[in-house]
């Protein structure tokens, strides 16, 4: 049972615009066979992890970009923001792409006109506005 995967774990991830080193997390390589995604922002963060994902799942996939620009001080100030999320910490590339993933793949067959949130159980906790 040591063996079995921990999925509780978030997976592996990088902080730069390098390709993951290793990736087996929930992996098929045929799952989006024969789709063709069409990714904005692909050159950089959350966008060129989401064009990775989807490649190593066999997805045609065309990637552009038009000179991001880096958010700055807003990532240290979103740190003030992690005491209310349930998890303790944002997500990561990788998990962000795996969201889109499901949602891309034919595992999301019956999902129509839906938000998938992905925010580490804040909008559980949070109380309405």
């Amino acid at each position: 049972m040591s063996d079995l995967p921990s999925l509780h774990l978030p997976p592996e991830d990088i902080q730069t615009d390098d390709c993951l080193i290793s990736y087996d997390y929930m992996y098929n390589p045929t799952l989006l066979k024969g789709r063709v995604a069409f990714i904005t922002g692909g050159g950089s963060g959350i966008g060129f992890r989401i064009a990775e994902i989807f490649m190593r799942h066999g997805c045609d996939t065309i990637s552009g970009t038009e000179g991001m620009r880096r958010l700055g001080g807003a990532a240290a100030d979103a740190a003030g923001i992690w005491p209310t999320i349930p998890l303790q910490r944002m997500g990561n590339k990788t998990e962000i792409a795996h969201g889109a993933l499901f949602l891309a793949s034919p595992l999301a067959s019956y999902v129509t006109g839906t938000t998938l949130v992905m925010d580490g159980g804040s909008w559980l906790t949070s109380p309405n506005h």
